[in-house]
């Protein structure tokens, strides 16, 4: 993946010519997020990783940068669910690059609050992570990627901790499953997209397959 100083060149001429970009601050699957800023705001950048490009190319014709664009302000337009997303800025799609800036989240993720949280925090928690997936099917959004890798823990107006979903660039299960099987029943309406979401949030709190990922990319609790 390209350094920051190897993005720059990318930008010119590009609306995003004069966004600063910093070091890498995350990095997963997908893509390599950098501090950035835009226009006097810290902001973060996600920067696409070939594979990831050619895969979603693969799926679904809107270029991956654009698609995640689109989706995350589907999510903010959701009165209810705005304050549970983080905000789209922009994106840019060249042809050597995919990225995409986003607000820049302050706190740690899920996964490494949660490890530390009292009984009563988890509760509270829990609450709001129910309360992402029921508004947005009630805003006819559905596929929400939920898992603790994908939001980050901030603090509210008060001071209260509110998880904020950053994530929006897999495509949703009932329109694209890697799994064949589950994949037919969507297809034979054996499983609604609702249902497929509640499979996802029954397994929020199962850590074990994000543990892999935490290794396997250095994952640490440093997010925003």
């Amino acid at each position: 993946m390209p350094d920051a100083d190897a993005i720059a060149p990318a930008l010119a001429g590009t609306r995003l010519a004069n966004l600063d970009v910093g070091a890498a601050i995350g990095a997963g699957s997908r893509c390599t997020v950098h501090a950035a800023r835009w226009r006097g705001v810290d902001r973060a950048l996600k920067v696409y990783k070939p594979s990831a490009v050619a895969k979603h190319t693969r799926h679904n014709p809107l270029p991956l940068a654009e698609y995640e664009f689109s989706s995350n302000g589907e999510y903010r337009a959701a009165p209810a669910l705005a304050p549970y997303v983080a905000e789209p800025i922009d994106f840019l799609v060249t042809p050597t690059l995919q990225l995409f800036v986003q607000e820049r989240l302050r706190g740690p993720l899920y996964y490494f609050w949660y490890q530390r949280a009292s009984a009563a925090e988890r509760e509270r928690m829990h609450g709001h992570i129910d309360r992402m997936v029921a508004e947005a099917h009630r805003a006819r959004i559905y596929g929400i990627n939920l898992q603790a890798l994908n939001v980050i823990v901030v603090s509210d107006a008060r001071g209260e901790p509110l998880p904020k979903l950053f994530d929006f660039n897999r495509l949703p299960r009932h329109v694209h499953h890697s799994n064949r099987f589950l994949g037919l029943a969507v297809k034979l309406g054996l499983l609604t997209p609702e249902r497929l979401d509640y499979m996802t949030l029954a397994r929020f709190h199962d850590f074990r397959a994000l543990e892999r990922k935490i290794r396997q990319y250095g994952i640490d609790e440093a997010a925003g």
